[in-house]
């Protein structure tokens, strides 16, 4: 054991020894390795460094691209509602011009002011149209068209509201419980929201039974203001993957649509919502009914200054066909009573410095205060109520089929 002892100490002198002979060595050596370590650790941490950086710079062009959305925002919020719709276009993702000049006639009826009658005449106008009884319509249409065939007329309900869906639900032989109704609007609503395409719309559309049976209809419910609200805000921000738009254009601009019907009526609520700016961006033509009232009149005037705002910018294939007179006295066409004729004046002067036309007011086809239209809003189709009614409405699709096949 004491042998053990004196071998260790001595083993330890010998290496303190030595240490204190290679102390700088030593130094350096181990310096040398905490070095050797730092740069393998450093190293290894470069790619989660580089994470980090890219992360960052990620952040900083999304924040200036919110930067620079909140002042384009900006900008156009001065110019009114319809300044943040006008927001740039890339035509080039949409075949736009090529497919609208080609496209049968979509006619939206609009107007930003509610009572003077707009849905009803949707909802009439459509019938009128696709009444497979009414020699008129064919023969009119036969004349301007060149071609022998049974209107075939799709209706669309944009109007959150869903009045015009409620014409054609009241007036279709066919009963519906409450889950098939629930499952008509939520298609009608489905136009609007990007996820859909020609193919399924024209098989989806409903259709109506009897005389009306080459009418089809997208039905719509309060719900579809909230999926316009979603799909505005996306849009706003800059979350939308597409132009929402252009949703309801991508949809009847398609092969699908356009082989399947040969008129479309578009009814709208009386606001710019997304539905009514995707109504403007996908149709061919423009017809404005307006009160024979002041008020109303000057509505019309208001909205032909949005028309004349957002044309260039997002709608330019949508052409005015006509300012409507509706509501108005008188049964025989064109005649007014003394305060309507003020108003008459006033509405064509309008067309003809705004559009120089001295054809945009249709007199010859005003919607008079039919009993009958009247007792009908809102729940049943007043052109099958009476032949008066039958008449105004005749009158009116005869001249939408010369105004659009021209």
């Amino acid at each position: 054991m004491a042998d053990f002892w004196v071998w260790a100490g001595g083993a330890l002198i010998i290496v303190g020894s030595f240490i204190d002979d290679h102390q700088r060595v030593l130094q350096f050596i181990m310096g040398f390795a905490t070095l050797l370590l730092a740069i393998v650790g450093f190293l290894y941490s470069v790619p989660r460094i580089q994470r980090e950086l890219k992360k960052l710079r990620n952040e900083q062009d999304r924040a200036a691209s919110s930067s620079r959305r909140l002042d384009e925002i900006g900008q156009l919020s001065e110019q009114g509602q319809g300044g943040i719709w006008s927001r740039n276009v890339d035509w080039s993702k949409l075949d736009y011009h090529n497919k609208l000049q080609q496209s049968i006639p979509i006619i939206l009826l609009a107007n930003l002011k509610g009572g003077v009658g707009k849905t009803t005449i949707a909802a009439n106008l459509a019938a009128a149209l696709s009444d497979n009884e009414n020699v008129e319509i064919q023969s009119t249409f036969e004349r301007k068209a060149g071609e022998k065939k049974r209107l075939r007329v799709l209706a669309i309900d944009l109007d959150y509201q869903g009045s015009m869906s409620s014409l054609f639900i009241g007036a279709n032989d066919k009963q519906h419980n409450k889950s098939e109704a629930v499952d008509i609007a939520t298609r009608g609503i489905s136009l609007l929201s990007g996820e859909q395409d020609g193919a399924w719309a024209a098989v989806a559309a409903q259709p109506l039974e009897g005389r009306l049976s080459n009418l089809r209809y997208f039905a719509t419910n309060s719900e579809m203001a909230d999926l316009e609200n979603r799909l505005f805000l996306r849009w706003l921000i800059g979350n939308a993957t597409t132009d929402v738009r252009f949703n309801l254009y991508r949809i009847l601009s398609s092969t699908d649509i356009q082989s399947s019907f040969d008129y479309i009526i578009i009814d709208t609520a009386p606001r710019l919502t997304l539905a009514f700016i995707n109504g403007m961006c996908t149709a061919t033509h423009l017809l404005i009914p307006s009160g024979m009232d002041s008020l109303a009149a000057q509505s019309a005037g208001n909205f032909i200054n949005q028309y004349q705002f957002l044309k260039p910018r997002i709608c330019p294939q949508l052409e005015i066909t006509g300012i409507l007179p509706s509501m108005t006295y008188y049964r025989e066409p064109g005649q007014f009573t003394g305060r309507e004729m003020r108003i008459v004046h006033d509405l064509q002067a309008l067309a003809r410095r705004r559009f120089h036309s001295k054809d945009l007011f249709l007199d010859s086809c005003n919607v008079r205060r039919d009993i009958k239209i009247t007792e009908a809003a809102g729940e049943k189709l007043a052109y099958f109520l009476s032949g008066e009614s039958r008449t105004i409405f005749t009158a009116l699709a005869k001249e939408v089929i010369e105004r659009t096949r021209r």
